[in-house]
């Protein structure tokens, strides 16, 4: 029998599964091919083209939603969102209800990096299609069921306000963690990569660069069916064990990138100081 065509991210059909997992930006690329009928204008005062309104527990940051369904145990469609300084918070895609909203407060030392220019910023929701994971800047890592039950969870050393969204590839959910080093005129940090299945942690490194202000972010990328994880400063680390395998030394130095890694299929585009672009 002739394969049935993929279901487009974006599109009703679509649900994540292990081997197209959704986070930031959908896939991490933001291509949500199967949308349509988009809305192109609205008005909050008179409540045109607005399905819902809902107030989160905290304003003061939070991460961008990501939407799975309707096939979840309940059946619905649901919204997930992290928020300041350490909820999950899941609504009714169709109505804004919360359904439920769970706080992880940290049990680890330390703050890791804070700036009062703004509040706190936090990771996407990812999910593949069988339980949400979770990050937040207090240090928790950790996986939630849709109905807001912890399937596992580990307390790391504190991020602070990074801004950096999770990865979930390769049965691994991959995350930026703390403490912090200096070396080679670098500001470096951790990266960890946890089993999606119980959260046992598969590697760590300590040689992830970050940028001034700290607000960039890593994107996942397969060549050769191997997984990568590419930073915005040219590092790429093999998903399956940490180890750093290439670095765009050309960049060195450049530390005011502003754009998340753009990935296409086995090649990426990286954006620095405005007027350099790389291709790789």
């Amino acid at each position: 029998a002739e394969a049935q065509p993929k279901a487009l991210l974006g599109g009703a059909d679509f649900y994540p599964s292990p081997e197209r997992p959704i986070g930031w930006l959908g896939d991490w690329t933001g291509r949500f091919r199967g949308a349509k009928d988009f809305v192109l204008e609205w008005d909050a005062k008179t409540g045109s083209n607005i399905l819902w309104k809902t107030e989160l527990p905290s304003w003061g940051g939070h991460s961008s939603p990501i939407v799975v369904g309707p096939s979840t145990s309940s059946g619905q469609a649901k919204v997930f969102l992290t928020c300041e300084r350490d909820f999950t918070v899941c609504l009714d895609a169709d109505t804004g209800k919360i359904l439920w909203s769970k706080e992880a407060k940290g049990k680890s030392p330390g703050k890791g990096i804070y700036h009062n220019a703004y509040g706190d910023t936090y990771g996407t929701v990812c999910s593949d299609g069988q339980a949400l994971y979770v990050v937040h800047y207090n240090g928790v890592v950790l996986s939630y069921d849709f109905d807001g039950n912890v399937r596992w969870r580990v307390d790391n050393h504190a991020y602070g306000r990074a801004a950096f969204s999770p990865i979930l590839m390769d049965g691994k959910f991959i995350v930026r963690e703390g403490p912090f080093n200096n070396k080679d005129g670098y500001l470096l940090s951790g990266m960890a990569a946890y089993a999606c299945k119980d959260g046992a942690k598969l590697w760590f490194t300590d040689k992830a660069r970050v940028g001034y202000w700290h607000a960039r972010g890593d994107a996942p990328m397969w060549v050769g069916g191997e997984p990568y994880v590419v930073t915005s400063l040219g590092q790429f680390f093999n998903a399956r064990t940490g180890a750093l395998v290439a670095t765009v030394e050309k960049l060195h130095g450049c530390q005011f990138s502003l754009w998340i890694p753009a990935v296409e299929n086995d090649r990426v585009v990286l954006a620095y100081n405005v007027d350099y672009v790389k291709e790789w």
